[in-house]
């Protein structure tokens, strides 16, 4: 009787967890359709129960802060949950969101407890340790570690796509593309492979191929803040007119800026206001930026533009 009772106990907790955690991640996923992540964090917070024991609770927090380029917010909260539930999932969260921010040192440390805890379930993280190791300039690193993610798990599409960033990252634009034109055969609907295939074809000077690329990342994922922001900065800045559409330009910056305040979203705004010949709000827009940057070498940068838009001359930039 008593085992009975133990199991009826267990059978309970478990559902509960499972009814817990498909209400914050369905909250979290639903908050993430309003326009601005103000909206989004208010929308979550007032749809599921507040607990600071939840783990479910933070890492809907950490993946609406994610999904709007918050990405400092989303460190502190997937920290939050680690706190609550040390599960790898949350480390490998906790780590993508570093390597949004350039700290690839944690972010390595992060892919490193990943591997460490349950690598041979989860080969992904050597796939995302590659990339962070790609991304600190140390290729060797970075193959040994797409060759132990190929041996336990298979030339996924995650694989496959973090050899196109590693060629891409060293200027083999060829062997980038091949990688990503064979992703793309095992997962056809992946906004990140096009957007990558959209930075392959910039690189190679091919703006008509970049533009369709980043397009269709955009389409098959709204929240892609990069490939929103590269298609502004194309629109706003290619050489040639007949890539430059200032229009769209300045629609698809506006909605980033309301999305994030980030310095980089303040740039393509003020690209954007300078390919209409709006000057003033273009010089308007970067004085703001330097205001927020803690960026010495980004607010250099924002007063050398300034000195370009007050002469009355857009960015032109491949």
């Amino acid at each position: 009787m008593r085992r009975f009772m133990f199991l009826l106990i267990v059978l309970f907790a478990v559902s509960g967890c499972v009814k817990d955690t498909a209400a914050y991640l369905d909250a979290s996923k639903a908050a993430m359709n309003a326009p601005t992540h103000k909206e989004a964090v208010a929308q979550y917070e007032s749809g599921v129960t507040k607990s600071v024991h939840s783990h479910y609770y933070y890492e809907g927090l950490g993946d609406i802060h994610y999904a709007y380029g918050y990405y400092g917010e989303a460190v502190n909260d997937y920290t939050r949950a680690l706190r609550n539930d040390g599960r790898p999932e949350y480390n490998l969260k906790r780590g993508r969101a570093y390597m949004k921010l350039s700290f690839f040192r944690d972010a390595i440390i992060d892919f490193t407890s990943v591997i460490d805890l349950a690598g041979s379930k989860m080969p992904v993280a050597y796939v995302e340790r590659a990339k962070a190791y790609a991304a600190k300039g140390d290729y060797k690193e970075a193959m040994d570690d797409l060759d132990k993610a190929v041996s336990k798990g298979g030339e996924s599409a995650e694989f496959l796509i973090a050899m196109g960033e590693l060629y891409f990252k060293m200027g083999e634009y060829g062997n980038a593309k091949a990688y990503v034109q064979r992703a793309l055969m095992k997962d056809g609907e992946s906004s990140e492979l096009y957007l990558l295939r959209g930075k392959i074809f910039y690189k190679s000077k091919d703006a008509n191929q970049s533009i369709a690329d980043l397009k269709k990342a955009i389409e098959l994922d709204r929240s892609n803040l990069e490939a929103k922001r590269m298609l502004a900065w194309i629109y706003a800045t290619n050489p040639i007119s007949g890539y430059r559409n200032g229009a769209e330009a300045l629609n698809l910056a506006k909605s980033l800026f309301n999305m994030n305040q980030d310095v980089q979203c303040i740039e393509v705004l003020a690209a954007a206001y300078a390919e209409l010949g709006d000057f003033d709000n273009a010089v308007r827009t970067l004085e703001e930026g330097i205001r927020l940057s803690d960026d010495l070498v980004q607010q250099e940068d924002f007063r050398f533009d300034i000195k370009n838009y007050k002469k009355g001359e857009p960015l032109r930039i491949w």
